[in-house]
């Protein structure tokens, strides 16, 4: 059975925060949709989450700190952003998911799927819904 080694959230311009398993309060993604498609002899699959909900524990992550490719940011910070495009799961046996976060383009603030987003701190846990 393969089990979650850590997630990486990534970020529209590829910034990414990796968050180990014993980090993570919950993960639930619901409604995931496939594409495949074969471009220039390459095999493409395509997996979109409908809806995602990651609940990490507040005292493990709160300060976290990035360096990004325009600022440095706490992880609270960076995720007020909005502009996560996908989780990418790493798994016991060596293989790698990566599920998209509803998103059709355009501008991120605008989007209405990906950006009903839920920042919670209850001091305990933070909690990222999409």
């Amino acid at each position: 059975m393969k089990d979650l080694v850590k997630l990486d959230i990534v970020f529209e311009n590829c910034d990414f925060i990796t968050i180990e398993k014993d980090n993570i309060h919950n993960f639930f993604i619901t409604d995931i949709t496939e594409r495949i498609s074969l471009v220039s002899n390459a095999l493409l699959v395509y997996k979109k989450a409908g809806t995602c909900h990651l609940t990490l524990k507040w005292d493990n992550v709160k300060n976290f700190f990035m360096q990004f490719v325009d600022d440095s940011k706490t992880l609270e910070n960076r995720i007020k952003i909005k502009d996560i495009t996908n989780y990418h799961l790493h798994l016991t046996d060596g293989s790698e998911l990566v599920i998209y976060v509803p998103w059709e383009g355009g501008d991120y603030t605008n989007s209405k799927e990906i950006h009903e987003e839920v920042l919670q701190n209850d001091r305990e846990f933070f909690t990222i819904n999409h």
